[in-house]
């Protein structure tokens, strides 16, 4: 049971599509993991379910957090999607990985705590987060929701601490690295994510990691249709995150 069924010859295709950097955060047991979600993914996919990714839950007692682990198939706005799903649910995300196959497929890390800390406990929370997701996925901006449901205030005491936005990008590239630094506060990531889906870019990779009360996001992002990046663009994505980012 949860044994990969695939032989040697697919293992070998599909280790080929898997990005680079792929196991410096995963081993064994989360590559198995992952195949067997992709086999279910592609079975719901040729039934013609094309809307409905695979998600696993599990708990890491190791860091007292809940991971969501979700694959499915790229497209347009699907980082945001997924983030306002998790603020629709007040669950926070404290860290995640973005990872994308060569086909196309995403292998997406959440590590999640609930409303008050620790695992992700409730039933009723992770349903209320497949629902939004479902919402989410359907094409539905939940923004407004969200604002309206979560007081947006910014989870830090003592001094105020200004945001920095930075970018690495080399003339001609269609790839650029996106650096948010902020105080985290309840919704953050999903209104950086929307602001750069938005803008016309679209994530292939990030980590996001919040340690005392300090947001730190790293992007690698691209023109959503493929276009060179210049630096005019870039410089009106990063003061769009400046201006709108608290």
């Amino acid at each position: 049971d949860g044994e990969y069924l695939g032989g040697e010859d697919e293992l070998n295709k599909c280790m080929a599509m898997l990005p680079e950097n792929y196991f410096l955060f995963h081993g064994k047991d989360d590559l198995l993991m992952h195949l067997k979600m992709i086999e279910t993914l592609e079975a719901k996919e040729a039934e013609g379910d094309l809307n409905s990714p695979v998600i696993e839950w599990r708990d890491d007692p190791n860091r007292s957090v809940s991971v969501a682990s979700i694959v499915f198939r790229d497209k347009p706005w699907l980082f945001y999607r997924y983030v306002s799903a998790f603020a629709y649910a007040n669950l926070s995300i404290l860290s995640c990985r973005i990872l994308i196959r060569s086909d196309g497929i995403t292998m997406d890390s959440f590590f999640i705590t609930g409303p008050d800390g620790g695992f992700v406990q409730s039933d009723a929370a992770k349903m209320v987060f497949d629902k939004a997701l479902s919402r989410a996925l359907s094409g539905e901006d939940l923004f407004d929701e969200i604002s309206s449901l979560r007081n947006f205030n910014i989870k830090r005491g003592g001094r105020r601490i200004k945001p920095v936005v930075k970018i690495s990008h080399k003339d001609g590239e269609k790839n650029a690295i996106l650096i948010i630094e902020a105080p985290d506060s309840t919704g953050l990531l999903s209104r950086g994510a929307r602001i750069i889906s938005q803008s016309g870019f679209s994530i292939s990779y990030a980590m996001v990691n919040t340690d005392h009360r300090m947001a730190f996001d790293n992007f690698h992002i691209h023109s959503s249709d493929g276009a060179i990046l210049t630096r005019e663009r870039l410089e009106v994505l990063k003061e769009n995150i400046m201006k709108n980012i608290l």
